[in-house]
């Protein structure tokens, strides 16, 4: 064991760190040195590409959209729901499914967290939308030279891993929101 003292430019507060801890020690702990150095580069390179496919699709979604100059939501994956334990095959997916495919109650909830400025999390019922009642749904609003002008977000299963969801959400829409900004 080896203690250093690191200098960052974002100043972590004690839930981070305790996040992170919580997390390499989950992941890397009692591991040798050289095995936990390989796999944090394996780990690292393979979420520069997720991000970077995401990234991009983002990017082609937001400048589709901003070209039409209409409201829209695009909605991709839905299918990936089918392979859920809790959902396959119920009246739960129907509904989900349907709610999808009508959308309204969707913008209704998605308007919400434009209202914000941070990743919103609604675990089942809060979102108040019956099909979504086995469903958590983390959303982040993006802006466009400082205007709130669209919505990212995932639906999924309440089970899902929040502590590498709720970043990802927020971290893309913040730079779906700076690329759009750039290429305007």
């Amino acid at each position: 064991m080896e203690n250093r003292l690191i200098r960052t430019e974002h100043p972590f507060g004690a839930a981070e760190l305790t996040q992170a801890a919580n997390f390499f020690n989950a992941t890397y702990g009692g591991r040798p040195l050289q095995d936990v150095i390989h796999n944090l580069q394996r780990d690292l390179q393979q979420s520069r590409h997720e991000m970077d496919l995401i990234l991009r699709s983002a990017m082609e979604l937001g400048e589709e959209m901003l070209e039409e100059d209409q409201q829209r939501m695009l909605i991709e994956g839905e299918f990936q729901w089918l392979d859920l334990p809790e959902l396959a095959g119920s009246e739960r997916l129907r509904e989900l499914l349907a709610a999808v495919r009508q959308k309204r109650d969707l913008v209704h909830l998605l308007d919400e967290s434009m209202r914000g400025s941070e990743v919103r999390l609604f675990i089942g019922e809060e979102s108040g939308y019956a099909p979504l009642s086995d469903c958590s749904v983390v959303s982040a609003p993006y802006s466009v030279d400082g205007e709130v002008v669209g919505v990212l977000g995932v639906i999924g299963p309440m089970r899902m891993p929040y502590q590498q969801i709720i970043p990802l959400v927020g971290g893309t829409a913040q730079l779906l929101g700076r690329a759009l900004s750039q290429s305007g």
